[in-house]
């Protein structure tokens, strides 16, 4: 087994997720040791580097990371105590990261499963505060989110193809949104102040054309919705953005 390091420089300043620069380097070492042996290695270090060099540049720059200088710093072959130490660090690193990766699955498919059955019960719990001529567009967009919703769970329980676990967290996180702004807009229901009853012995007197206006309180939840899409969104694409989601 070989002992490469590597050193990037990249621009000062510059905002980018450290994983997916990590992530390239260990791919592109990968791809281009296993077209050598162990000679030619040690033997071609100089274009070994160039290779290496044009490699991760091409690869970041499809990222939008630019980098400034790549070089090798060590390049040595291993002994077999040394190989066999790496490979059992190597094997119980893989262990621990196929054991994260179903955890956060598992806490996916949980977090799904409470947002549908919630949301659900939290719909019928709010139905008659809800504005009668617009319940039964509220009614619609809610079953259609609950259906990609449940298809989504099923299959991140028993997809078995990429695609399936794919389709189920970019579902998981649409239906995530939504779940978040039914509850604030059930929120801005239940704080409406309740009017006070009016007597039938003195009827309200006729008022001029009222204006359509937006009072402070809708204000302040349309600003706690804007930021609430704001988060989901910048989640979202962070998560597509370091691999997570696709």
């Amino acid at each position: 087994m070989v002992k490469i390091g590597v050193r990037v420089l990249t621009r000062q300043g510059q905002n980018f997720n450290k994983r997916v620069l990590a992530s390239i380097i260990h791919e592109v070492l990968t791809a281009v040791v296993a077209e050598y042996n162990a000679g030619q290695l040690l033997a071609h270090r100089e274009a070994l580097g160039n290779e290496i060099k044009r490699l991760l540049i091409d690869r970041a720059m499809n990222m939008k990371i630019s980098l400034d200088d790549v070089s090798i710093t060590t390049l040595s072959l291993l002994s077999e105590e040394e190989n066999s130490e790496k490979a059992e660090q190597d094997s119980s690193s893989g262990i621990i990261r196929a054991q994260q990766g179903d955890n956060n699955w598992d806490k996916l498919q949980t977090y799904l499963t409470l947002a549908l059955v919630v949301g659900l019960t939290i719909l019928l719990s709010v139905q008659s505060l809800m504005p009668s001529e617009y319940l039964c567009y509220i009614i619609g967009v809610f079953a259609t989110v609950w259906i990609f919703g449940t298809i989504a769970l099923l299959c991140g329980l028993f997809g078995t193809y990429r695609y399936e676990k794919s389709f189920s967290r970019h579902v998981g996180r649409f239906t995530f949104l939504c779940f978040s702004i039914f509850v604030l807009y059930v929120f801005f229901l239940i704080s409406k102040p309740i009017e006070p009853p009016t007597s039938s012995l003195n009827p309200p007197s006729p008022s001029a054309p009222s204006v359509m206006t937006i009072d402070s309180r809708a204000l302040f939840f349309l600003a706690l919705g804007l930021i609430v899409l704001a988060g989901h969104i910048y989640s979202w694409v962070m998560g597509c953005r370091t691999g997570s989601d696709i």
